[in-house]
């Protein structure tokens, strides 16, 4: 049972994207095994239960070819030829339908050994930023703050701006932004987000990796010797901006 291929499958949250999606499939000999079906394979009555899915699978494979004596296995005798079907395709702006037999992910390795593991949404990023640039002209969901800003670091460089504390301090408000919206303005010195720290640019940065657009967050600036904290709901980089 266990001298046979085996594939280890990435299983991402199901957003809404398209993709197979894991499932338990029943065999010709009463046997079930793990399968990657694509919508394609499901029968009508069935494809409530692929809507429901938790997770799917976008690329992600890594796969073991050779037998514990590091003999290559004759993927030729793993395939399961009747799990041909017709999937849509598109070509040079045509729709057409494209007869797959077997499939990839699941005739072709029908009676491979199948393992689905449950990895983190950021597996599928650049499968996802490929295909959202190519349909919007832009990534969406990214946050934007509508700032441009500088850090401090150094003594001349305070003493060039005429600063005295280092930080990231606001060089210009987008007028209408969500920055501009919530009342923050150039000078500003950004203390905090949501209680974290920012000293630097590069923290300011992965603060802001955290959320996505229409995230609500705290800020907290100092201005005329004096803190303020604002509420600002992001917006949508791209979507406005670019």
């Amino acid at each position: 049972m266990l001298d046979r291929p085996i594939r280890v499958c990435g299983m991402v949250r199901n957003e809404g994207e398209p993709g197979g999606g894991p499932f338990w499939v029943g065999n010709p000999d009463g046997t079930q095994s793990l399968q990657i079906a694509e919508s394609s394979q499901i029968s009508p009555d069935d494809m409530p239960l692929m809507e429901q899915a938790t997770h799917f699978n976008p690329v992600d494979l890594v796969c073991g070819v050779r037998d514990s004596k590091g003999r290559k296995f004759d993927l030729r005798r793993y395939t399961d030829p009747s799990t041909g079907f017709i999937s849509s395709k598109s070509a040079g702006g045509r729709d057409l339908r494209a007869q797959e037999l077997p499939g990839l992910w699941n005739g072709a390795m029908a009676r491979w050994n199948t393992v689905f593991v449950d990895v983190p949404i950021t597996t599928f990023s650049p499968v996802k930023v490929a295909q959202e640039l190519l349909e919007n002209g832009y990534v969406t969901g990214r946050p934007y703050l509508g700032i441009s800003y500088y850090a401090v670091t150094d003594a001349q460089t305070a003493a060039q701006l005429g600063v005295n504390a280092y930080g990231v301090y606001i060089v210009e408000v987008v007028k209408g932004g969500p920055a501009d919206k919530a009342g923050l303005q150039a000078g500003d010195r950004i203390v905090s987000v949501d209680g974290s720290e920012v000293a630097t640019q590069s923290d300011l940065g992965t603060l802001m990796q955290d959320h996505k657009a229409g995230d609500t967050i705290e800020i907290t600036v100092a201005r005329g010797g004096q803190m303020q904290t604002v509420t600002v709901t992001l917006g949508e980089k791209g979507a406005e901006n670019n």
